[in-house]
C-alpha cells in the first residue's frame, strides 16, 4: 500500500489507525487496488481500522471498513491496494 488520505490528510501506511465518524451519512472510503484497473467504495462507513492486525507481519495485514448505518463491513489486505481515500459522505447509498 503506498498511500492512505483520510479527509484529505495524508497518513504514514505504517502506523495503526482507527477513525470513527459520528454523523449522519459516515464516510465514503474509496479503494484502489495496485493493478490500477479495479477500484471500490464503501459506503457510509462509521469506523475504519488500518493494521488492526499485526500478527503474521505488515504485508499480511488488513485495513477494515465498517458502516453501523447498514449493517455491512469488509476487510481488504494492505498487499493488494494502492491507495484508500475516505472523505464524508454527503447522503445514504441507494444500493443497501
Amino acid at each position: 500500500m503506498k498511500r492512505l488520505i483520510i479527509f484529505g490528510q495524508e497518513f504514514d501506511v505504517n502506523d495503526e489507525i482507527e477513525i470513527k465518524v459520528d454523523s449522519e451519512f459516515g464516510m465514503n472510503c474509496i479503494i484502489l487496488y495496485n493493478d490500477d484497473r479495479r477500484a471500490e467504495t464503501a459506503h457510509n462507513c462509521t469506523e475504519f481500522h488500518h493494521l488492526y492486525d499485526k500478527s503474521n507481519g505488515f504485508a499480511r495485514m488488513s485495513s477494515a471498513f465498517e458502516s453501523d448505518i447498514h449493517g455491512t463491513g469488509m476487510t481488504k489486505r494492505i498487499e493488494d491496494i494502492k491507495m484508500i481515500v475516505a472523505y464524508k459522505a454527503m447522503r445514504l447509498n441507494p444500493e443497501y
